[in-house]
């Protein structure tokens, strides 16, 4: 649920007073059930998925494009199209990682794996861990400077928001650039809230 709720926070925040958001969502999964499972069905949705973000890229011409990242990795093989056809789109490519775990998956993957990931995140220019202490994950595919901290909650006060906001002030994004927010799962949350009564 967490980056549902990053994605409402992100879509509701100031942000979109400076900038045009956009959301993209890539939810296949109807219930909690049915998370990690793959069928043909899913197969068959991803594949639409895919085919309605090219026409949104095409249409809306972002700026910029923040794609959360998996740690798994039929997790990232999904998340892998998203960035590519971004940056093919011509819009500057912001993942972001929601964990820590992405060093010990890849030791524990083949090199097959790893050449996918290197192959793609070089198709980013820049990514946001959630502390300074996880920046080291994303030593061996960016420079420190592209390395950004977008800690959820508080963090010295300033909120998830805020950082972006300042990131986007250090690439020098004009104000009336257009961003698409990939974090997909909006639904679950709205879902679980009308579950929940």
């Amino acid at each position: 649920m967490g980056p549902a709720i990053a994605t409402q926070i992100i879509l509701n925040s100031s942000l979109k007073n400076a900038w045009e958001l956009y959301h993209f969502d890539t939810r296949l999964n109807k219930d909690i059930k049915a998370m990690g499972k793959w069928s043909l069905k899913k197969s068959g949705l991803m594949l639409k998925k895919y085919a309605l973000y090219r026409k949104m890229l095409k249409r809306i011409s972002p700026d910029i494009v923040l794609v959360p990242i998996s740690q798994t990795t039929m997790g990232f093989v999904k998340d892998a199209p998203y960035i590519r056809l971004a940056k093919k789109a011509g819009a500057k490519v912001i993942v972001q990682l929601r964990g820590s775990d992405f060093k010990n998956w890849l030791s524990n993957s083949s090199q097959k794996v790893n050449d996918f990931v290197k192959k793609t995140l070089q198709s980013a220019d820049g990514v946001i861990v959630l502390g300074e202490n996880l920046k080291y994950l994303f030593s061996d595919y960016f420079p420190d400077d592209k390395i950004f901290v977008g800690a959820f909650g508080i963090d010295g006060g300033k909120g998830k928001v805020d950082r972006l906001v300042e990131y986007f002030d250090k690439q020098e994004v004009a104000k009336d650039k257009k961003i698409i927010c990939i974090p997909g799962g909006v639904g679950r949350v709205a879902d679980g809230i009308r579950k929940l009564g």
